[in-house]
């Protein structure tokens, strides 16, 4: 089950640690319940996965990108590129990047920089003390902040494009104001809140409204992933009380009635996060008035049930939750109804009994897949098998967790036409299972590849095709490199240290069991196939793994 919680971005990763988590981190609570540009960013201590002490403090006089990411946050890791491109690009003596990663154990975190070659430090937030500090109350990830020389924070929950502008102000001791662009303007003018009208009878304003939704729905969908929402969400929110006080007075019937509570539990659930603990609990009590209304009108509205039981567990009516949940899970067992439940332990942090519940999920998603064999029952079934690894492995169940792993990514290899989604879940299952055998809890060699976002290496051409190839093995022995079945016209090549190697290379890895190369796909000839295969295999004693990837460019490409 994906996390619930993943909403915004910030620039240092504070990795938390679990089962080597180090002493709790030290934090100075600011005045505000969210920290908000303008304000002195709250001081704090973390043990970074290198085993270091960093504090702010340690960054007066520069300015500085903080950055609250987790390994299991799907848009922390889509950015992730676009972050380490902006550090390249950014850092200096006078610009700093940390990352801060909440509630993960080491084991995972330093997987997870060592994969995706993280260049700037990654500290451990391991109680989630820095991030309730004020820095991300409530959580949400990912969330980046720019923090000047002063210790002023210049910048809130920013995206990577956004990072230069904010920067470069903060070096002057000022706020970067961001103009509205002409696509934002535009998309801005069609959710003008005048524009929407819901007059009528009940039939009418329903109609209206269902017109309203969908049109607001495809609005979303054509604004640029990196516009700023702020705006957007504070139009939707005043179109959303239009509809509800045009709707209330009318509406009679059972459909009607659910679509008014529907939309009135989804304005109580968009509470503002910088929102006061009075209007957040508030917030949650309508919540729970409105789950039990709707559940009153259908008692087997299992989104219903599912939302009842989030707002009594906000509340910290945990056995109410739990009560609600197994109730349901047993009456209308189902994959909601199985969330539910599993949610309820993750937020009570209860991983033994979430993971019982997760299981019982990943059977009912598997018989769905050998039912019905779709992409999307196996894209559900691999992620699935993909979190309960991760769960397992969290309780130190080291070999059902790499069992797990490996059936995640050999459903994955099923799927016909993957989903954007897919490719994080490959990269959770191998960074868990990297996790796993840099904790030195598995034997045996490792390879993995993804696409390259550092720098440029020597031997790259404008149409080289770049990868990250993580091998891990016995540290400070010797691991022979070398690929295999590509066509004629390609040339693959192993690049380290400023040198690269075609075809095949010898690596001795470091202490830390994990060694990261770029590896390129380089068509040499004019009669190259635009697409090859590859096999890249590593050897280390008596110990083999391979990996395999497609490469493609386009002709005409320069």
């Amino acid at each position: 089950m994906r996390k619930l919680l993943c909403l915004a971005v910030v620039t240092i990763v504070l990795h938390a640690c679990g089962r080597q988590a180090p002493s709790a981190a030290a934090v100075t609570k600011p005045q505000s319940d969210f920290l908000k540009v303008g304000t002195l960013a709250p001081q704090f201590t973390a043990a970074t996965i290198d085993g270091r002490q960093v504090s702010l403090s340690d960054y007066r006089g520069k300015t500085l990108l903080l950055l609250f990411a987790t390994t299991w946050c799907g848009p922390c890791k889509a950015e992730s590129a676009d972050v380490i491109r902006s550090y390249r690009a950014l850092h200096s003596a006078n610009v700093a990047f940390l990352r801060i990663d909440s509630e993960e154990d080491a084991d995972t975190v330093r997987a997870f920089a060592t994969e995706y070659g993280e260049p700037y430090p990654v500290a451990l937030d391991p109680k989630g003390s820095i991030v309730s500090s004020g820095y991300d109350m409530p959580p949400a990830f990912p969330i980046a902040y720019v923090i000047d020389p002063h210790g002023v924070v210049r910048g809130s929950e920013l995206r990577p494009f956004q990072y230069a502008d904010y920067i470069h102000a903060a070096e002057t001791g000022t706020t970067y104001t961001a103009p509205p662009s002409p696509i934002e303007r535009a998309i801005l003018s069609r959710l003008e809140p005048r524009r929407f009208t819901f007059t009528g009878d009940q039939a009418a304003i329903v109609s209206q409204i269902r017109a309203a939704q969908a049109d607001i729905a495809d609005i979303e969908q054509s604004a640029p992933p990196d516009m700023d929402f702020h705006p957007v969400f504070a139009r939707e929110r005043a179109i959303t009380r239009k509809m509800i006080a045009a709707l209330q007075p009318v509406a009679r019937s059972i459909p009607a009635r659910t679509l008014l509570l529907n939309i009135e539990l989804d304005e109580a659930a968009d509470v503002p996060l910088e929102a006061s603990p009075a209007a957040q609990k508030h917030a949650e009590q309508l919540q729970e008035k409105y789950a039990r209304a709707l559940l009153a009108l259908d008692p087997s509205d299992a989104q219903a049930a599912w939302r009842l039981v989030f707002a009594l567990g906000t509340l910290k009516h945990s056995s109410e939750a739990l009560h609600v949940a197994e109730a349901y899970a047993k009456k209308y067992p189902g994959v909601t109804t199985y969330q539910a439940v599993a949610w309820y332990y993750e937020f009570m942090k209860n991983v033994a009994g979430q993971t019982v519940w997760e299981d019982k999920l990943l059977q009912l998603q598997e018989h769905q897949a050998a039912a019905s064999p779709t992409d999307a029952n196996l894209e559900s079934t691999a992620d699935e098998a993909r979190y309960l690894g991760s769960l397992e492995a969290q309780l130190g169940h080291t070999q059902r967790a790499m069992q797990l792993y490996q059936y995640s990514l050999a459903t994955i290899a099923r799927i016909k036409h993957p989903s954007k989604y897919v490719a994080l879940d490959v990269q959770d299952a191998e960074t868990g299972e990297l996790a796993l055998r840099l904790a030195g809890k598995t034997h045996g060699t490792a390879i993995f590849i993804e696409p390259w976002t550092g720098a440029t290496l020597p031997g790259s051409t404008p149409k080289t095709i770049k990868y990250r190839l993580v091998v891990v093995a016995q540290p400070r022995e010797s691991v022979q490199l070398h690929a295999e079945r590509y066509a004629d016209g390609w040339l693959p090549s192993f690049c380290s240290d400023n040198l690269c190697s075609p075809i095949r290379r010898t690596v001795l890895l470091p202490s830390s069991g994990a060694l990261t190369l770029e590896f390129q796909m380089i068509p040499t000839a004019p009669s190259a196939p635009p697409v090859s295969r590859v096999t890249v295999v590593a050897t280390e004693g008596g110990s083999t793994a391979s990996a395999s990837l497609t490469s493609r460019y386009h002709r005409g490409s320069t």
